[in-house]
């Protein structure tokens, strides 16, 4: 244990083009999430739209720092350095969506996680170099850490009726949901490409989270109706999908 913990924090650091790319994406999504914010009723105000712009950039910051840490520490612990990768085009495509749906809807596209080979930290190991199974369980983390972190605020809701936590709870939601979308440039396509399977449990399950999250209150209905939920896709999908690929 005192191995890894030292082996996480020698590794644990963020490069100066990762921090780029956390900003832009902080700055972009911010903006997306406070897109219906600008203002009180239909007045437009300029100080009302910056300050809630801030707040959303806060809250997206919070998120994307849980996301990439939790898939961090899981490369590590698996023998991998992880960078992250924001997807720019699909910013731009978040964007006009957003402006397209004026604000309703909010595709927050992240990116996705590169991992390279650490070689020393994996001598021994099972199927030694790179691999699609493990790109897809590090991944995985990252969406999983936000339908937790929606849950988290979701309880906090419970003693506090705070406008900003509301919002973190769907800013965590919609992240979850929209990055385990099946695309090659999200971390959804790394989970489907390595684990059909897999991607289909934690795809609905999760979806089935954030759907029971915002209609019930009921933490342990929640998180037994998405297991649920997930275990009865994927054995619809082995049934009658998998074999035919």
């Amino acid at each position: 244990m005192l191995m890894d913990w030292y082996t996480i924090r020698k590794h644990f650091h963020f490069s100066s083009d990762e921090i780029r790319d956390i900003i832009v994406t902080v700055v972009f999504l911010g903006f997306m999430f406070s897109f219906r914010e600008w203002g009180v009723g239909e007045k437009f105000s300029f100080s009302t739209g910056v300050f809630n712009w801030i707040n959303s950039a806060l809250v997206v910051l919070l998120a994307l720092l849980v996301y990439l840490s939790c898939q961090r520490i899981i490369g590590i612990r698996k023998g991998y350095k992880t960078e992250y990768k924001m997807w720019f085009w699909g910013l731009l495509i978040a964007i006009v969506i957003t402006f397209a749906t004026k604000g309703w809807f909010v595709p927050a596209f992240l990116g996705t996680v590169m991992i390279y080979h650490m070689e020393g930290h994996r001598l021994g190991s099972f199927r030694y170099g790179l691999n699609y199974k493990d790109l897809g369980i590090i991944s995985l983390t990252g969406p999983l850490a936000m339908i937790i972190l929606a849950l988290i605020f979701k309880i906090i809701t419970f003693a506090s009726a705070s406008p900003m936590i509301h919002k973190a709870m769907i800013v965590c939601m919609l992240i979850a949901c929209v990055n385990m979308l099946p695309l090659p440039w999200i971390d959804g396509g790394n989970v489907f490409f390595g684990s059909r399977l897999l991607w289909v449990f934690s795809f609905v399950g999760i979806i089935a989270a954030a759907a029971l999250m915002y209609f019930i209150a009921s933490v342990w209905g929640i998180i037994f109706g998405a297991l649920a939920v997930a275990v009865l896709a994927s054995v619809i999908w082995f049934v009658f999908f998998e074999e035919g690929f």
